[in-house]
């Protein structure tokens, strides 16, 4: 049989790591082998489909995040580095040789670690319950993040109200547009949360010491990501071209700053939030707040 590759967006939340390697487990039932991801959170995966592609399961590991899983993640390493005369940082399929395992490192980077684990050995029990211990410690804690999001809603929303309420006619193009670029990000960030809220309740997340993990998706959740990343890409777009637009119809160049300057806090805001909460979708209401903030500079 010849390889079918294809490639799959990741947009498994850091507190859905269960849910992520549920994911690959059932890509892997269904004949298709992780062979890679880019991304320094394994942003987009790869997938082949093919007669190396042996029945197995995975386990996906967060590395320099605890003591225990570090220590089983290295014992892999070395053994792979034993057996493999070059071994690369970002990406290596090779078979550890240890007489009690037959594990593989399909992928490994400076933040995750994905194994292979053939169904037969004994060593699965040891990897599932690194992947419990890693859910539980990686959980959201809802009560501090529902704080969070209304504290960040209520300054997003009286922000808008009070530029609304100062808009003049010599910036109420610009200003109508900015009004519809911070909607859109809100819309974009409730679709996400719409599909967490979903699960929550639909017990597909267990909830220990105001703790919440995810040990799978639903369809909705599904369908409401996969909605939010269009309108995500959506919005990007449209900006590019309405700032293209303002840049070349419009004359002054204190709208071309206006445009610039939208830009920087949107990239410095974006690319922090993004490392910060490991590219989570809270991002979006962090993006709106200081896109309103710099509007009053």
């Amino acid at each position: 049989m010849e390889k079918q590759s294809g490639y799959v967006y990741n947009n498994f939340q850091y507190y859905e790591m269960l849910a992520l390697t549920r994911y690959l487990n059932t890509k892997a039932e269904s004949g298709y082998c992780l062979s890679g991801a880019f991304g320094s959170f394994m942003n987009v995966l790869k997938f082949e489909r093919g007669d190396a592609c042996a029945p197995c399961e995975y386990y996906v590991l967060k590395r320099h995040f605890d003591e225990e899983i570090d220590a089983h993640i290295n014992c892999f390493i070395e053994s792979a580095q034993e057996k493999a005369s070059k071994f690369s940082p970002d990406y290596q399929l090779v078979e550890a040789p240890r007489k009690d395992s037959r594990v593989r490192i399909r992928y490994l980077n400076n933040y995750f670690a994905v194994l292979e684990c053939p169904r037969d050995l004994t060593i699965r029990q040891t990897l599932l319950e690194l992947t419990k211990k890693q859910s539980q410690r990686l959980g959201l804690r809802y009560k501090a993040a529902l704080a969070y999001v209304s504290t960040l809603s209520i300054l997003s929303g009286l922000g808008i109200a009070l530029k609304l309420m100062t808009m003049n006619n010599g910036t109420r193009a610009l200003t109508q547009v900015q009004m519809g670029l911070y909607i859109a990000l809100i819309l974009n960030f409730m679709l996400y949360m719409a599909g967490d809220m979903h699960d929550l309740f639909v017990s597909k997340a267990w909830r220990s010491d105001n703790l919440v993990s995810f040990s799978n998706r639903s369809h909705f959740k599904s369908l409401a990501f996969r909605a939010a990343d269009i309108l995500k890409v959506l919005i990007l777009l449209t900006g590019i071209s309405l700032s293209m637009y303002f840049t070349i119809f419009y004359e002054g160049i204190g709208l071309g700053f206006e445009i610039m300057r939208m830009w920087l806090v949107t990239i410095i805001a974006g690319y922090f939030s993004y490392l910060k909460y490991q590219r989570s979708y809270i991002s979006l209401l962090l993006i709106v707040m200081f896109l309103v903030t710099q509007s009053f500079w």
